[in-house]
């Protein structure tokens, strides 16, 4: 198991699966492959497609028909699991997998794209092989003591991407494959195990009445921005560990 969900758990051999079917149908003309997912899997089989494919990966920050058209994205270009716009990843029921030739793929650069808060949003590509080194950092760092992530942030910036993909999969833990939407839901999937990944966008908006959970994680990130030291306080009290803040940024990488 590599992917929890409510309606089944997902396994590596399905993401393969998954992966083998997006390289049969992306376009063969097309530089770059774009993603936009909500779903780690159908992300992680984009990643593994563009690998095999020697393409890099644009990380789009959003899928609307009109921004797609303001980029120039082809459909035979662009993987989602939920726009109507370009090829559907879906992944496959049941058992199997799928083998790819290793020593042909590539390692892909990430394309990122930056907020834009201080002037036009431009373009960063990252190496795989820099997020990966973030994310060992982070193995380290947390020394054994998490072995399954959830959380409220996207993959499709490179804080969620590298602490709710790689550094579960490099780490061999167990990851949510959507981002919960809901305290409760978040809450649901504590164990005394469990890597709390958000923000002060959601760490700020903890509900009134304490959070009902068999258990409490023991590590709480927050990144994204400052974290006020009253939300701080309040999810300390609520959770029983203080959030740890990261300062980073697209152009510096998820640590500054």
């Amino acid at each position: 198991m590599l992917f929890t969900r409510t309606n089944g758990d997902i396994t590596v051999g399905q993401v393969r699966r998954a992966a083998a079917r997006l390289v049969s149908e992306l376009s063969t003309d097309a530089p770059r492959i774009h993603v936009h997912t909500r779903s780690l899997s159908a992300f992680s089989a984009s990643l593994i497609a563009a690998a095999v494919l020697k393409r890099p990966l644009i990380v789009l920050p959003q899928a609307g028909s009109g921004y797609l058209a303001s980029l120039g994205v082809a459909p035979d270009s662009f993987v989602s699991d939920a726009s109507p716009d370009g090829i559907k990843v879906s992944i496959p029921s049941g058992t199997g997998d799928a083998t790819f030739d290793v020593a042909s793929a590539h390692s892909p650069d990430l394309v990122f794209f930056t907020s834009g808060s201080t002037g036009t949003a431009k373009e960063i590509a990252k190496p795989l092989a820099a997020i990966e080194r973030e994310a060992e950092f982070w193995q380290t760092w947390l020394g054994g003591r998490v072995n399954h992530v959830t959380g409220s942030v996207s993959h499709q910036h490179i804080y969620g991407l590298i602490f709710r993909l790689a550094l579960p999969v490099i780490s061999e833990m167990t990851s949510r494959d959507e981002a919960a939407l809901t305290w409760e839901a978040i809450a649901s999937e504590f164990t005394p195990q469990t890597l709390l990944v958000s923000g002060p966008a959601h760490l700020s908006r903890l509900p009134e009445f304490p959070i009902v959970a068999a258990t409490l994680p023991p590590v709480i990130l927050s990144s994204g921005g400052p974290l006020l030291p009253a939300d701080s306080n309040r999810a300390a009290n609520m959770f029983g560990t203080v959030p740890t803040e990261i300062l980073g940024s697209t152009d510096t990488g998820g640590v500054a």
